[in-house]
């Protein structure tokens, strides 16, 4: 750096004139510095930090606000089942989806099976309409037995804040 009094050359890190004593600004020391190799390196890692987002995923507030979206989003859609209710596999019978519907189908060899519903929460009833129309109250905790009828039984879990329907039927497994 060369001292504007005296013409002195100084080295970039002087904050006085080794000759004249002169001080040097802040500006001053910046600006050599930047102009020296050191200074252009800097620079350009700094550019680049902003062209590659590092600057910005590097800093403790943007990282953890990435960690609370994924815990949020895991404890919203990490259900080992899914967000909605549905019959699990058991013994006895394999369960088939239809497409189009979201209908369950058992099948089974059997001439009822007992079958686990899984609720994405906790419901406050649940009810059960067979074939035939009747409409009972269901106890996931007693288990659930259904009887082969090739006609559709719906479970009804309320919520409180709101409800979800589940169609099911139960066949005979043809080989």
């Amino acid at each position: 750096m060369i001292c504007k009094q005296c013409q002195h050359q100084n080295i970039v890190s002087a904050q006085y004139c080794a000759r004249c004593g002169a001080p040097f600004t802040e500006e001053e020391r910046q600006a050599a510095y930047d102009a020296t190799v050191y200074g252009k390196i800097d620079k350009w890692e700094e550019r680049k930090s902003v062209v590659t987002l590092e600057k910005f995923t590097s800093h403790p507030i943007f990282r953890i606000a990435v960690l609370a979206v994924i815990l949020v989003v895991g404890l919203l859609l990490g259900r080992p089942h899914g967000n909605k209710m549905t019959v699990l596999e058991g013994s006895g019978y394999t369960v088939s989806q239809h497409t189009e519907t979201g209908d369950l189908y058992l099948l089974t060899a059997q001439d009822e099976v007992s079958v686990e519903l899984y609720l994405p929460k906790k419901a406050e009833a649940i009810t059960l309409i067979a074939p035939d129309g009747e409409t009972k109250d269901v106890d996931i905790e007693k288990g659930i037995t259904l009887p082969v009828a090739e006609q559709a039984y719906t479970f009804t879990a309320d919520y409180g804040s709101g409800k979800e329907t589940l169609t099911v039927f139960v066949w005979e497994a043809t080989e």
